[in-house]
């Protein structure tokens, strides 16, 4: 279900009992629909979902929250619209993904920033590798098995990226290839 920016401001100002203003939708969501919106002058964030379960994931993952690896705190969750609802405060910045070659060479050194951030976290009380669940727990047992596990089709995945690799055979030959 897409939801309109009409939508997000009448559930938050019944949700919120309070007048919401500068609604605005946020692009780059893929499990999720999100609006920024302000709050008695503060900026805040609200995401749609089917599943509560990346909500979960990132109120788990903000322990790790630095000022070189910024990650919102989940100020409220609920349901909505037959899903799920989450608010944050707003983080401005852009998807790395959209930034033009010459922003991405400005950037690289706070990219590196957060890499290094990323790198130096203490995961210590979390186990395992690869994807994890709400507790922190990976799904592989080793660095090695997760990375082999990209070649085997996980029916729990939201996604089948390879009945979308294998439509383009020039880069799944490279995928092939890569992986032997």
């Amino acid at each position: 279900m897409k939801f309109t920016e009409k939508d997000a401001q009448n559930f938050l100002q019944v949700q919120l009992k309070s007048e919401v203003s500068h609604i605005v939708t946020v692009n780059g969501g893929d499990w999720s629909q999100a609006f920024s919106f302000e709050l008695d002058g503060q900026g805040k964030v609200i995401r749609f979902s089917q599943t509560d379960e990346d909500f979960r994931k990132d109120q788990f993952a903000h322990q790790f929250c630095s000022p070189q690896l910024p990650i919102p705190k989940i100020e409220e969750t609920g349901t909505a619209f037959g899903g799920y609802y989450a608010i944050s405060p707003k983080i401005t910045g852009k998807m790395i993904e959209s930034l033009s070659p010459v922003e991405m060479q400005h950037f690289l050194p706070q990219i590196f920033d957060l890499f290094d951030a990323l790198r130096s976290a203490d995961i210590s009380k979390t186990i395992g590798f690869g994807g994890w669940n709400i507790q922190g727990k990976g799904t592989k047992g080793s660095w090695q098995e997760f990375l082999l596990s990209v070649n085997k089709f996980d029916p729990a995945s939201r996604v089948d990226w390879r009945a979308s690799l294998t439509s383009r055979p020039d880069t799944y030959s490279v995928f092939q290839s890569v992986y032997q």
